[in-house]
């Protein structure tokens, strides 16, 4: 779903680790309980996403489809980090180090 608003993400313990706020529209942005915004998620298209800490790139999501749903790759991106707007091709990312399957629609993982 587009709306973000009001949504948390925490640890298994509840604690609260983001708050996330829906930024331009291909981004969310992930703030600190202190409110200090911390990465920002942005779309670069149907399937991939790129996690950003300040102008580097940290991680790449990328979403597979399956049969009955999707599989979401979580490729963490070595040193030195690219900058925003650096191309990168796909088949240069690392294992992803987490995958991740579910339904992006329903929120059902």
């Amino acid at each position: 779903p587009d709306d973000h608003e009001g949504l948390v993400i925490k640890d298994i313990n509840g604690i609260v680790l983001f708050k996330v706020q829906r930024g331009l529209s291909n981004e969310i942005k992930l703030y600190l309980p202190s409110g200090t915004c911390h990465a920002q998620v942005i779309r670069e298209g149907a399937s991939c996403w790129h996690i950003y800490v300040g102008k580097q790139r940290r991680a790449t999501i990328m979403a597979r489809q399956l049969v009955d749903n999707h599989v979401f790759h979580v490729h963490e991106l070595p040193e030195p980090y690219p900058e925003r707007g650096a191309v990168t091709s796909t088949g240069s990312l690392p294992l992803p180090c987490l995958s991740v399957r579910g339904d992006w629609a329903t929120r059902s993982w």
